[in-house]
């Protein structure tokens, strides 16, 4: 519990960086996670989180704080990881990649504190987190918040209510494996790699006994399965953490808009002030193919801000730089991602 009030209160807080985490997405075969904290002289906690570390040959290992580590104020990167650092060498990490949820002008300073100690920026063949993000402000109120949407999605949403279109809770565990298969489909469909943080029936369980930490939807249009959602509470943010709809579903009842829009009002509700949509084509990037998947989110006109990218400092020069090479080459196959497969079912 004291966790999760430590990173409530963080200005940028992560759900990556909780004991629901491991709950949510447990280590694999080669992985643990160590639980963390770092205290000031009078005992007030400045960082508290979790480290995955992921075994390699002759007692190594890579070591990652993913959204994290998270910090009362930026200034106090240095010295906490000054401290994980000296931890995880002791434990044979050749490397540390952290991925401290900071956005707009103070994710460029955390990126130049991080880079003043040693960390550089992963490569993209190694990226797994976004480096820019949707958001959207949930402090207006409703009316103001949907007339800001593109006149495209409103009427999209007109229509879904029109149509008959029930956004509600999601019931039960038979519901959620629905959401498992609507899942999977969309998955082969587009080649997303899934594991277990997409499993709704962890979210349900999960969010059953926690329902302050967020909520999980349905949409169902005559009892057939349309949509589904996980939104999770970051803080004062809420991300959208899943969202998904069967690839071949026939209707022309737009899909996924009225559920959003249900998730946003939920999150309103529940407090938050912030919706993080997770990640959008970054133009500083410049590739015209990926700032196209960016459309359905850009209909919801949300603020586009960067985040602090990930970042690697390596310990032990030459096994880091291997080890690293050989993710970018498992990560690019096609052998690679059906062993990732095999090693998130056992």
């Amino acid at each position: 519990m004291r966790l999760q009030r430590f990173n409530d209160s963080a200005p940028v807080g992560a759900l990556h960086q909780t004991a629901a985490w491991p709950v949510i997405n447990p280590a694999t075969k080669g992985q643990s996670y160590l639980y963390f904290v770092v205290s000031d002289s009078d005992g007030t906690w400045c960082s508290a989180g979790l480290v995955r570390l992921s075994k390699l040959l002759g007692g190594f290992s890579l070591a990652a704080i993913q959204r994290g580590p998270v910090t009362r104020q930026i200034e106090e990167l240095p010295q906490v990881l000054a401290v994980l650092e000296t931890g995880l060498r002791k434990k044979g990490a050749v490397n540390l990649t952290v991925n401290p949820f900071w956005i707009g002008a103070q994710a460029e300073v955390a990126q130049k504190e991080l880079e003043n100690i040693g960390y550089t920026v992963l490569g993209p063949e190694l990226r797994n987190m976004p480096t820019a993000t949707a958001m959207t402000d949930l402090s207006r109120d409703e009316e103001e918040i949907q007339h800001s949407f593109t006149p495209a999605n409103r009427r999209a949403i007109a229509k879904s209510i029109r149509e008959g279109l029930i956004i509600r809770d999601v019931e039960t565990l038979d519901e959620a494996r629905a959401l498992n298969d609507c899942m999977r489909g969309m998955a082969a469909a587009t080649g997303m790699i899934l594991d277990s943080q997409h499993d709704f029936t962890t979210h349900l369980t999960h969010l059953r006994d926690n329902p302050d930490q967020g909520c999980i939807l349905i949409a169902l249009l005559d009892d057939i399965l349309v949509a589904g959602a996980v939104i999770y509470r970051e803080g004062s943010r809420s991300t959208c953490f899943l969202l998904t709809s069967p690839p071949d579903l026939e209707t022309k009842i737009p899909r996924t808009n009225l559920i959003t829009w249900e998730s946003l009002r939920r999150m309103k509700a529940m407090g938050c002030t912030e919706f993080d949509f997770v990640g959008y084509p970054d133009d500083r990037l410049g590739r015209e193919d990926d700032l196209s998947r960016g459309r359905f989110k850009a209909s919801f006109t949300p603020e586009i801000k960067y985040v602090t990218p990930l970042m690697v400092k390596p310990f032990r020069k030459v096994p880091s730089a291997i080890a690293q090479a050989m993710r970018g080459i498992v990560r690019k196959s096609k052998i690679g991602k059906s062993v990732k497969r095999v090693l998130r079912r056992t």
